[in-house]
């Protein structure tokens, strides 16, 4: 009878461990970005859940080879987003920007634009990610090799000590410095050191 139940306690510890396993193995490691799906208003009213999404990601974890989160500055292959965004919307400059959602782990974190130097408009207090390669030589000190391309994450801000400016710059940073993000590009090996 000792034996029959030791048998069953193994079993059921067995079981347990290999349970644990799976729902490990199950969680999500997943950073994902969309392009909004058809003609978007500039109605900051517009709550992230209700923006339809198109289909295919035009930015996946995957296609991320360096995150400098101090920096807000990732590296990926050179002209991956331009042909990306030429893919998904027939072309790769707007002068009112591409909207997109970041995605970690299926949660809608936020909202921003892919942007372009040439466009004379401007988005305050908007994530944006430059389409262009943002630094030119500086790309030295992100240990760049030819085929890649250097993206940052920013936003432009008016230079105000009004409160009302102020909160916005504490949102927008607090925006793009999400834990969540983080959390993804970290589990994933993404992240880097230096400036």
């Amino acid at each position: 009878m000792k034996k029959i139940i030791i048998i069953l306690l193994s079993i059921i510890i067995i079981s347990a461990g290999l349970i644990a396993c799976q729902k490990k193995s199950d969680e999500k490691n997943t950073l994902e970005i969309y392009l909004v799906s058809g003609a978007l208003t500039d109605d900051k009213s517009i709550g992230i859940d209700s923006l339809i999404l198109e289909k295919t990601p035009i930015i996946t974890l995957d296609d991320i080879q360096r995150y400098y989160w101090e920096d807000q500055v990732f590296i990926m292959k050179k002209d991956l987003l331009s042909d990306r965004l030429n893919e998904q919307t027939g072309q790769t400059y707007t002068s009112r920007g591409f909207p997109y959602v970041v995605i970690a782990n299926g949660e809608r974190i936020y909202m921003g634009k892919f942007w372009s130097h040439a466009s004379s408009q401007h988005e305050f207090f908007t994530p944006l990610i430059y389409i262009e390669l943002s630094f030119g030589a500086e790309g030295a000190d992100y240990d760049l090799q030819p085929d890649e391309q250097i993206y940052e994450v920013t936003w432009i801000e008016l230079q105000n000590d009004d409160n009302d400016w102020k909160n916005l710059r504490e949102q927008t940073e607090k925006t793009i410095w999400d834990e969540r993000i983080y959390k993804v590009l970290k589990n994933a090996g993404k992240l880097s050191e230096g400036e």
